[in-house]
């Protein structure tokens, strides 16, 4: 697995995150708003060699949650451009059965069994 070492800056205000819409896996908005409360942060990151990586949030959830190549938007977020990457998501629902509508099985654009991704940044060639 590659390593970036790389910090995520300041905390910054969620309304950066107010606009920015979820991606497909084309790239291409899906009309469904990314962030839907306080569940976006500037985080640390790390590449993995098939093109997914491990982001690390730190302020509403702690750990790593892996997100796939076709989840992230490989853009800036306007208003965050201090830090490379930025995470929306948050812990699963403890307790939930899988299959649930709220929590599906991990798999496909969720495979952490821990964290649920609504969407995910990194900047282009850094900050």
């Amino acid at each position: 697995m590659a390593s970036l070492g790389l910090t995520s800056g300041a905390a910054l205000a969620h309304d950066i995150y107010s606009t920015l819409p979820q991606r497909d896996k084309n790239g291409e908005p899906t009309g469904t708003l990314c962030c839907g409360g306080t569940d976006c942060e500037a985080v640390s990151y790390e590449i993995n060699p098939d093109g997914s990586a491990y982001f690390m949030p730190t302020k509403n959830v702690q750990g790593r949650v892996l997100v796939p190549r076709d989840k992230i938007t490989w853009m800036a977020v306007p208003g965050g451009e201090y830090s490379e990457a930025h995470w929306c998501g948050r812990k699963r629902h403890v307790g939930s059965a899988w299959g649930s509508s709220d929590d599906p099985a991990p798999g496909g654009d969720q495979p952490d069994e821990t964290f649920w991704t609504y969407c995910a940044f990194i900047a282009p060639g850094g900050v």
